[in-house]
């Protein structure tokens, strides 16, 4: 009897132990093939305020072209507008102070990964602000944040795809989205990136319509590209569908 309790024991202490290695190599497998294990580049970024005194217009232009990739600390943003027109004030130079990577984090109830860049003016003598002239409230979306962005290792059947959420120093509502000002463009890879066009209202970044600190939250994840036969079947499908409807009945 205590030998056959034993074996129990055994097999018992075995199949649990079995369980634990499916569970852990599952868990591996999605870790493994997870966007997390893949880093999430930044090609390039431009932060523009439109700006406005009077009749005079300009636009506040900051411009990165180059490969940003978290973790990265102040970074230099510069201005790189020609002269604005009188009177008008220089555009001040900025610096993205953190690029932060979470490799899992919350976005209505699902766990993505998430890059967060921090745009601020570090500057006393300018008072912080990142636009130096107020934001011409005429625009629906004076404040642009334009990104390109790719997926290292992304596979050839596979698309990037980003949601977008913001913090800026009067946001009533915090981490709401951006309006993109144009639909999103691109794959997602080195070759193709996807390319992203948000916009901010005015009345989102501060009271006096010149801008504090802007954080932007990139949730990312990768979906699979339609293959052209299952597009064309579907499509088909719909054809279909559509001429049984409009048949008309004998």
């Amino acid at each position: 009897m205590a030998g056959l309790i034993s074996t129990r024991g055994s097999c018992a202490s075995m199949l649990s132990n079995i369980r634990f290695m499916v569970v852990l190599g599952v868990g591996l497998a999605i870790a493994i093939s997870s966007p997390a294990s893949a880093a999430l580049i930044v090609d390039s970024l431009h932060y523009d305020g439109h700006v406005r005194i009077g009749a005079t217009l300009g636009v506040e232009e900051h411009h990165l072209e180059t490969n940003l990739s978290a973790p990265a600390f102040n970074i230099a943003l510069p201005a790189t507008n020609a002269a604005l027109p009188a009177p008008l004030l220089s555009a001040n130079n900025l610096q993205i102070t953190s690029l932060d990577l979470a490799a899992l984090a919350v976005l209505d109830g699902e766990f993505l990964p998430r890059l967060t860049i921090w745009i601020q003016n570090t500057n006393p003598l300018d008072g912080f602000e990142v636009f130096d002239n107020p934001l011409n409230t005429s625009l629906p979306f004076p404040v642009r944040l334009n990104l390109k962005l790719y997926l290292e290792g992304l596979a050839a059947n596979e698309q990037l795809v980003v949601h977008h959420r913001y913090e800026a120093l009067n946001s009533i509502i915090p981490f709401n989205a951006f309006t993109e000002i144009a639909p999103p463009s691109g794959r997602g890879s080195s070759a193709d990136p996807l390319i992203l066009q948000l916009g901010l209202p005015a009345s989102a970044v501060n009271f006096d319509f010149t801008n504090g600190w802007l954080k932007t939250q990139l949730y990312y994840d990768t979906e699979r590209v339609p293959e052209p036969t299952a597009l064309v079947l579907a499509l088909m499908s719909v054809a279909v569908a559509s001429a049984v409807r409009r048949r008309p009945l004998k």
